[in-house]
């Protein structure tokens, strides 16, 4: 092939290729990170489910962090909020994002359904540490408890076990489903998560005779209800504020 021709032939090549159109690169969505603690990550995972069927454009995640970490990842500016059930003790802005509460659960075999406030105190302390100091069948009592820093644990501690410590004998369970395992594993094993966890209600315990149903919880009859809130550094903005109005609407009727 003469020099000539095979210049041609290059050129040609060379030509075409510079006509063809480059793919243009999608995108990449903006995602608002929300961060929850490993007691409330079901409720908020729910939450941005149905969150997402009504704003499929808006892009939100969720990270799980202990309430120590999660205030941290708020100042590092990690998360847009987070949503949590304790109340924090810096000048950060807040916003209710729901009502919870503390039930109690109980193994199956154990076949207890009432406690009032007194008894609770005295098993979660470790002063009752057998079954037939309350009339029961006798056996070991076994506690399941958050881990420290927990809303659940510090909402049962200030309501039910007050100047009252935790049994150093309770096994920690990290989130409501390993408590519940734990628990129904366990004879004799009795333990604290969120009334938000669902799924468990044939293991609830009443307190003071009152059963934690979503009327009660909702109207203040039952005593170890709380308030879930949104904490940020500043009032949020675009898609993090639009998420919390939803949740406000949803949680409250707008109200």
């Amino acid at each position: 092939m003469s020099s000539f021709i095979r210049n041609w032939v290059l050129l040609l090549v060379f030509g075409l290729g510079g006509c063809v159109s480059a793919t243009p690169t999608p995108a990449i969505p903006e995602i608002t990170r929300i961060g929850t603690t490993p007691s409330f990550t079901h409720v908020v995972d729910g939450w941005l489910e149905s969150f997402h069927d009504a704003h499929p454009d808006v892009y939100l995640a969720v990270d799980v962090f202990p309430d120590a970490g999660g205030l941290g990842a708020l100042e590092q500016g990690e998360i847009a909020t987070f949503i949590t059930g304790n109340l924090p003790d810096e000048d950060l802005f807040l916003t209710p994002a729901g009502i919870d509460a503390v039930v109690v659960i109980s193994n199956p075999s154990l076949n207890v359904k009432d406690l009032d406030q007194e008894e609770l105190m005295a098993l979660f302390s470790g002063r009752i540490v057998n079954w037939d100091e309350l009339e029961m069948a006798p056996g070991p009592v076994e506690l399941v408890i958050p881990l420290r820093g927990d809303a659940v644990r510090n909402k049962f501690k200030e309501v039910i076990l007050m100047d009252e410590s935790y049994s150093t004998g309770a096994y920690l369970g990290p989130t409501p489903a390993a408590v519940v395992e734990l628990v129904e594993s366990t004879p004799g094993a009795i333990g604290i998560l969120p009334f938000s966890f669902t799924g468990v209600e044939d293991l609830y315990v009443a307190v003071d005779g009152t059963p934690p149903t979503i009327s009660n919880v909702l109207r203040g009859r039952y005593v170890l209800s709380f308030d879930l809130v949104a904490i940020a550094l500043e009032e949020p903005s675009g898609d993090a504020r639009l998420f919390l109005q939803w949740i406000q609407e949803e949680q409250f009727g707008g109200d």
